[in-house]
């Protein structure tokens, strides 16, 4: 019953959000309408956040590759848990990298955004299906510990590609869960997040305009993906 309920909200998301995008060239700009505000903030549009999270997702990605067999395992686990956890420091964008026709603008997080985190967003409930009863955040630590162990992230007595397990891992249990089971799920009920108040006090956009470009963020797409063809999305 979960996995089909699952299934029809993933395909509410890629239905509801694809027609948003169709509405206009990109996602957004969408207007003010939160009434009785003042200030000169004329976009609601706002989602730095989650677009955050995914390079930390991308770039503990690259690291999980870094290993050299185990002399640099602690060093390389702790850089790794830097991404996942978080870290006062700002960190460098290990990836994405510009390449042609692509333009990485920003070089470190926190010309993104700050404050942001992996661990903080993360499924927390029950992972019957990694071995040893762990909860969902344990089970990244476990796979971000064995990365860091193993020679270019790959386990050869189990065939593991721990940089494939470990970014698709958090698209999951934080991107798609958030998305699925947060931001389009509780925050989208009429007792959370009203329309017609602000998202969060001195903020200019409302509970569910936020709520909705939140989930976009965690989506992942490119705000002007609309205008792409497959060939030039692949490449993306």
């Amino acid at each position: 019953m979960i996995m089909k309920k699952l299934k029809v909200t993933t395909a509410i998301i890629a239905v509801a959000l694809s027609g948003t995008m169709a509405l206009s060239d990109g996602y957004g700009p969408f207007p003010v309408t939160l009434k009785g505000y003042s200030g000169d903030k004329t976009n609601t549009v706002s989602y730095s956040g989650q677009i955050a999270r995914h390079v930390l997702e991308q770039s503990l990605k690259k690291l999980a590759g870094k290993g050299n067999g185990g002399g640099n395992a602690a060093d390389l686990e702790a850089q790794m848990l830097s991404y996942f956890n978080g870290s006062d420091d700002d960190l460098p964008i290990i990836a994405p990298k510009s390449k042609d026709g692509f333009k990485i603008k920003q070089t470190s997080l926190h010309q993104i955004s700050k404050g942001k985190n992996i661990s903080g967003k993360f499924y927390d409930g029950a992972m019957p299906a990694w071995p040893g009863n762990m909860s969902g955040k344990d089970v990244a630590y476990n796979m971000i510990a064995m990365a860091a162990k193993s020679n270019k992230g790959f386990d050869a007595d189990t065939g593991y590609d721990w940089a494939q397990l470990i970014s698709k891992y958090t698209m999951g249990a934080m991107a798609y869960n958030q998305a699925v089971d947060n931001y389009l799920d509780e925050k989208l009920s009429a007792e959370k997040k009203p329309n017609n108040k602000p998202y969060k006090d001195g903020v200019h956009y409302t509970g569910k305009e936020h709520s909705w470009d939140e989930a976009f963020g965690y989506w992942g797409a490119a705000a002007h993906q609309h205008g792409f063809n497959p060939n030039k999305v692949c490449r993306r």
